[in-house]
């Protein structure tokens, strides 16, 4: 199985330093540009089938990634949702004291969710993923934190490694591939060659 996991374009939202969680966003001009960059590059593949996170910034980036394969079936799906920050959301880095959207997970929060709860998640759609797409390619159009969420339960590891991996940049794209065993090899992570 190959699984291409993408972050979604820049957003108006980003630019601010907003923490968006599950608002929808809007992509910026640069993040519409950032999401036929992307479509370019991903033209060639041979994708079977598309995973779009339901909030408007992943479905729009996913849309113009479509463009170029429209034969292709394509779902929105709300288990690809960003992480949920509860009363954080809304709210920009700096009322938050954070520097880095990266460091997003580290916000206690009563209403949303926490890393733990995130995985969990991620790794019930992970097994679906393998259970239904055992020998397809596979796009994922999503969040950073899920994103996160997701690479780390293909490597099988756990908090730790989540919180060590660090952030991809708007509109980059990841390629895994898993063998008939469950063993997931890393072909690129975070790429972002095809925005230059």
């Amino acid at each position: 199985m190959r699984i291409i996991l993408v972050r979604h374009g820049e957003t108006i939202e980003n630019k601010k330093g907003i923490i968006q969680g599950h608002l929808p966003g809007h992509l910026s001009e640069k993040g519409k540009k950032q999401a036929k960059q992307l479509a370019l590059r991903l033209k060639d593949e041979n994708i079977d089938f598309i995973y779009s996170s339901d909030l408007a910034r992943a479905r729009h980036t996913a849309e113009k990634i479509q463009e170029c394969h429209s034969e292709i079936p394509f779902e929105l799906n709300e288990a690809l949702r960003e992480m949920d920050k509860g009363e954080h959301t809304g709210n920009t880095l700096e009322e938050r004291g954070l520097t880095s959207i990266f460091n997003m997970y580290t916000l206690k929060t009563k209403r949303g969710e926490s890393v733990e709860q995130l995985l969990e998640r991620a790794n019930h759609f992970v097994d679906g993923l393998l259970e239904t797409h055992k020998h397809d390619c596979v796009l994922l159009v999503a969040h950073d934190t899920i994103n996160r969420a997701i690479i780390t339960i293909l490597m099988k590891k756990g908090v730790s490694y989540f919180e060590e991996l660090g952030g991809s940049p708007n509109a980059s794209l990841s390629i895994f591939e898993i063998d008939d065993n469950g063993n997931t090899k890393t072909v690129v992570r975070a790429c972002t060659k095809h925005l230059h």
